[in-house]
């Protein structure tokens, strides 16, 4: 236990700080790393071994060469980068951003708004309630909101999208799928403003917006079963799309 800044170095582990008022800070050639019940700060730095944050109220920065990475229960802004291993965030008060290279992701229950790219490796997203960007070059993309507090932005170069929205949610929908017609239950129709690869809906105020493109690979949107059916409709002129309950 500590009640001020620590600061470890090691080239081997394992290495545990644990109910420290903060600032905390590792170093870690090839170790196994567990930081929890920081106050403060935390800042993690490893070549190879595992990284484990649990419970850190001030923002926390995770940077790893291999390694899985598992952080719950952040109170504030949450920073990852990981270059080749798993990563799992659940709960993060605060913005996150997460760059990852190979590797699947796993991250709920986000409360701010949230940036993630990935190199090659499925990103899986729930309970999000803010703004979200989501890119991958090689990777399904799984979303399903919370709550729609602001854009949604996913992008995906190869790979599936599927995203799924509260019943009741207002938002606007552009889609993009390469020619073709996305599963949605959202009505659909072609944005002829936009060329033959474009596909537009929206429901209630419309806003916030969601754009969703995978240059190889299909996207389907669904709502919860039992809320009231959204408009179709949106920029563009109505036209031979049709929907896909």
């Amino acid at each position: 236990d500590a009640s001020d800044a620590v600061t470890v170095r090691a080239t081997g582990g394992p290495i545990q700080v644990a109910a420290s008022k903060g600032p905390i800070r590792v170093e870690a050639r090839v170790a196994p790393v567990t930081v929890r019940d920081i106050a403060g700060t935390a800042r993690v730095q490893s070549d190879h071994g595992p990284v484990t944050a649990h419970r850190i109220q001030g923002d926390l920065d995770i940077a790893v060469e291999t390694a899985t990475v598992e952080v719950r229960d952040a109170g504030a802004a949450v920073a990852i980068q990981n270059r080749h291993g798993e990563v799992v965030l659940v709960g993060a008060a605060g913005e996150v951003r997460v760059q990852a290279g190979s590797g699947d992701l796993l991250a709920s229950d986000l409360a701010a708004a949230t940036v993630i790219s990935g190199g090659s490796g499925d990103i899986l997203v729930r309970g999000f309630r803010a703004a979200l960007e989501v890119n991958s070059q090689e990777g399904n993309l799984d979303l399903a909101a919370g709550m729609l507090n602001g854009n949604l932005d996913a992008a995906t170069a190869s790979g599936d999208i599927r995203l799924g929205l509260p019943d009741s949610a207002s938002f606007s929908l552009r889609v993009a799928n390469r020619g073709r017609e996305p599963e949605s239950s959202v009505p659909l129709e072609p944005d002829r403003s936009a060329g033959a690869s474009w596909w537009i809906g929206s429901a209630g105020t419309g806003e916030p917006v969601i754009t969703l493109a995978a240059d190889s690979g299909d996207i389907e949107i669904h709502t919860t079963e039992g809320g009231p059916a959204p408009a179709a409709g949106g920029r563009g002129e109505p036209g031979g799309g049709g929907s896909r309950p």
